[in-house]
């Protein structure tokens, strides 16, 4: 006797993974006044630090006999005074390592990040390994806006950014995140603004 067909068996799909992308730069729109986002100087201002970020990438340690290097106009920004942006460049003691302009693209928890850290120092010290992320901010200050005010809005702006290139900076190193340090370098005022670790917007896994 012939033997009986067999029902064919629906294929099973496997599920479909979604993958959100993110950036964390975009972090730093959110919460920002129309205003700031669409004015009428945002070509000029973006030109502006389009050179800034050109010139400031090409510094591998700032020379202390030569501050002013070549390429960064002294009225955009002066490094022959002393300032806290300046001695951020200068080369630590114990410093290992050094990132300028480094890309990177991590896919962590179904969360896709790409981003690009303008300057990492890595140090080597008796307590252990570590890292501070220094990210060259070009805003200007409002009218009649303080230093400290100033300083105060950038770290509010940029704090779920820093906290993903913490995050992001942790995983591709396998530091721990708490020997990742975050400082906003300010073009404006030449202020070094350290960032106190906060949620970070892509929620990267530990």
């Amino acid at each position: 006797a012939p033997l009986p067909a067999a029902s064919a068996a629906p294929l099973a799909r496997p599920p479909r993974i979604l993958v959100r992308r993110t950036t964390p730069s975009a972090a730093a729109c959110f919460g920002r006044p129309a205003s700031e986002l669409f004015s009428l100087r945002d070509d000029t201002a973006l030109q502006r630090g389009t050179r800034l970020h050109e010139a400031l990438r090409r510094i591998v340690w700032l020379d202390p006999a030569a501050p002013q290097p070549p390429g960064l106009a002294p009225e955009e920004l002066d490094l022959t005074a002393p300032s806290a942006f300046r001695d951020a460049l200068k080369r630590p003691a114990d410093a290992t390592g050094l990132w300028r302009e480094r890309s990177f693209e991590l896919l962590a928890d179904d969360v896709w990040m790409s981003g690009t850290f303008d300057r990492v120092v890595f140090r080597s010290a008796a307590d252990g390994r570590s890292a501070e992320i220094f990210d060259f901010k070009t805003n200007r200050r409002r009218s009649n806006e303080s230093q400290a005010a100033f300083a105060q809005r950038l770290a509010d702006t940029y704090a779920a950014q820093m906290a993903d290139y913490r995050r992001a900076l942790a995983r591709l190193t396998s530091l721990p995140e708490a020997a990742i340090r975050c400082t906003l370098l300010l073009t404006e005022t030449r202020q070094a603004v350290p960032l106190a670790p906060k949620p970070c917007g892509a929620a990267l896994p530990t």
